[in-house]
């Protein structure tokens, strides 16, 4: 499978996952790009904003989606973390983060 040809699933659509995402359908070196969030409004809402630049760009197709519409995906980049804060400490950042890894991954069945 060329790239032209790839599907890429991006867990976590905050800054990072959204960025990620624009800059796949900019260069357009995939023909699917599925945007995948917790917070599925959020998922919808920088799907739609990244598909209406598609036009300035290579055809790509960008949708929302959920952790079972990552099958099939040459590459699955998980973004996801935990919102913190100032005053949060690094050892509960990482534990916080380790967490919500494993409940990325118990979700998907792996």
């Amino acid at each position: 499978m060329t790239a032209e040809g790839a599907k890429v699933a991006v867990v976590g659509a905050g800054r990072v996952g959204s960025t990620l995402a624009y800059t796949l359908a900019s260069a357009g070196v995939v023909r699917e790009i599925v945007v995948i969030d917790a917070n599925r409004s959020r998922a919808e809402g920088e799907a739609m904003d990244i598909a209406h630049a598609v036009p300035f760009y290579a055809p790509v197709s960008v949708r929302p989606g959920s952790l079972a519409d990552a099958a099939g995906a040459a590459v699955t980049v998980i973004a996801a973390t935990t919102r913190t804060t100032r005053t949060t400490k690094l050892r509960g950042s990482i534990g916080a983060g380790w967490t919500t890894m494993r409940m990325y991954c118990v979700s998907s069945g792996s």
